[in-house]
């Protein structure tokens, strides 16, 4: 049984390359590892891939990755206060390059330089909130939540490629429930894909059991200091030290690399 909706990355760009997941289903249920992983690779290599000649911004503690995911604040406010955080990356880009900021290539950056930027904000920029963000900016935050979605979904690879769903279906679910609306949109997670990520989900637990969801919501939490999805909004003092699992950052393999 596949997991119908994965693969609707596709919500933005033609000139983006997906690997769609409509057909990834293998057998007792599990998610086909190559396709899902393929999805979030192709797009963070078309994307948002590292280069030599990148320059690695920090911004100012005042810009640290803060959630801005309130009640209050309009998806419209979230995409501005987007955009001038943008606005402050590019510009230390272009002093630190000697260059105009006009001439910073956005798709050009390392992955770190948006650590500051929140789910909700790239999901902002994505499906430019505010209508002040280029389609190489949105592409670009597409990537990187598709990234993000990668090194949290990392811990699951192995038993994925073993057969055994159950852990990353789990864990699709506990973020699920803690996404914004706007950001299952960028991400293409939507209840269709939910329906089938469960049905996978049942088939594989009349096979192995139920797992402990408690292993599930903890390697979340640590994925998310690691550049993962966002989990909590504010993180528990956890110390990382205890984990054995290293999340690495590829162009070129996905999640599920071969």
């Amino acid at each position: 049984m596949s997991i119908i909706g994965l693969g609707a990355y596709n919500n933005v760009f033609s000139n983006m390359i997906y690997a769609g997941i409509s057909d990834a289903g293998k057998s007792g249920g599990t998610v086909a590892a190559k396709s899902l992983t393929e999805e979030a690779a192709s797009t963070k290599s078309s994307a948002a891939t590292t280069s030599g000649d990148s320059v690695i911004v920090t911004l100012s503690e005042s810009v640290k990755r803060v959630s801005i995911q309130t009640d209050a604040q309009s998806f419209k406010d979230v995409g501005m206060a987007a955009r001038a955080k943008l606005n402050t990356l590019i510009q230390q880009v272009a002093k630190k390059t000697g260059i105009h900021a006009s001439e910073v290539n956005i798709q050009g950056l390392e992955i770190s330089d948006f650590a500051s930027f929140s789910d909700q904000e790239l999901a902002a920029i994505n499906l430019n909130s505010s209508g002040n963000f280029s389609e190489a900016e949105q592409v670009q935050a597409n990537a990187l939540l598709a990234e993000r979605m990668r090194v949290s979904l990392e811990p699951y690879r192995i038993s994925v490629n073993q057969g055994d769903g159950r852990g990353q279906a789990m864990a699709i679910n506990a973020l699920y429930n803690r996404m914004t609306p706007e950001v299952r949109r960028a991400l293409g997670w939507d209840s269709a894909m939910m329906v089938s990520n469960n049905s996978m989900l049942a088939s594989d637990e009349q096979i192995g059991g139920k797992l402990d969801n408690n292993a599930i919501i903890t390697n979340l939490r640590f994925a998310q200091h690691r550049g993962g999805l966002m989990f909590d909004k504010q993180p528990s003092n956890i110390d990382l030290s205890i984990y054995s699992f290293s999340v690495s950052v590829t162009a070129t393999t996905g999640i599920f690399g071969e």
